[in-house]
C-alpha cells in the first residue's frame, strides 16, 4: 500500500467514525449488529421482536441518514488537499 493509499484509507475511516458518532442510536445499533456482528435481518428481528421487512426499511432510512451525515461532515471539513507531484 502506498503512502497516498494509506492516507486516503485513514481519512475514510475517520469520516466513517464521525458519521457513526453523529448517527441516531437506533441506526448505530442496527449497523453494529448487521455489519460488525454479521447478524442477518432474521436474527436481529428475533432479538428485537421485529420483522425482517421492518428492519430492511429501517436500514434503508439509516443508510440515507448516513449519506446525509457524510455530506455534512465533508462540507464542514472543507475540500481535501490536492497534492502537487510526488515527494522524492
Amino acid at each position: 500500500m502506498s503512502d497516498d493509499d494509506s492516507v486516503l484509507l485513514k481519512e475514510q475511516v475517520l469520516l466513517g467514525l464521525q458519521v457513526m458518532r453523529e448517527m441516531r442510536e437506533p441506526c448505530r445499533r442496527l449497523f453494529r449488529l448487521f455489519v460488525v456482528d454479521e447478524m442477518s435481518y432474521r436474527r436481529i428481528g428475533d432479538l428485537e421482536g421485529r420483522t425482517e421487512g421492518a428492519l430492511r426499511t429501517q436500514m434503508a432510512q439509516c443508510l440515507k441518514e448516513a449519506r446525509d451525515l457524510l455530506d455534512r461532515v465533508r462540507r464542514r471539513r472543507g475540500p481535501w488537499p490536492v497534492r502537487q507531484g510526488r515527494a522524492s
